[in-house]
């Protein structure tokens, strides 16, 4: 992997007095408490005060020069003996669906898609929405029957 770092631009504000004043402080003890008062007592070289007003700057680059694909591609499905799904309806069209359990050893999971429908795999209530890895999903416009027909939600699980 070569990682580029393409360009990073800041701008700074210099602010510099050549003298400052330097403070000292008195302090006494009356009834218990020690109260101080500062004073200023001389006067010394000062550091310059540098602040960032604005910066600008891309994110690295990065390449993958060259794979080594020694192992074979991985053609089994992911396995579902542990895989659940669960769903919560909150009103006439909104839908959480949320699952895990899916497995893949040889691969891992690399991404999740849900669908709603009347029957398992039908897309005829909420089309199939691509997950990534996430593993729950709100359907906000689903258009859910209001005869007391079953919705059935299917998540299909793809390996690496």
């Amino acid at each position: 992997v070569i990682e580029v770092l393409p360009l990073k631009i800041t701008l700074y504000f210099f602010f510099e007095t050549f003298i400052c004043i330097v403070w000292c402080k008195a302090c006494a003890t009356i009834f218990g408490a020690e109260i101080c008062i500062p004073y200023p007592c001389g006067l010394e070289w000062c550091d310059p005060i540098k602040e960032t007003l604005w910066e600008f700057s891309l994110e690295k680059l990065e390449w993958n020069v060259f794979t080594i694909c020694s192992e074979p591609l991985d053609d089994t499905p992911p396995a579902t003996d542990d895989a659940f799904i669960t769903s919560e309806q909150f009103d006439a069209e909104t839908v959480l669906v949320s699952w895990g359990g899916f497995l893949d050893e040889e691969s891992g999971i690399d991404a999740y898609s849900v669908c709603l429908g009347f029957t398992p795999g039908a897309q005829d209530v909420a089309s199939c929405e691509e997950m990534g890895k996430s593993e729950s999903f709100v359907f906000n416009k689903a258009t859910l029957p209001d005869d007391g027909r079953r919705v059935v939600a299917t998540v299909y699980a793809t390996n690496g």
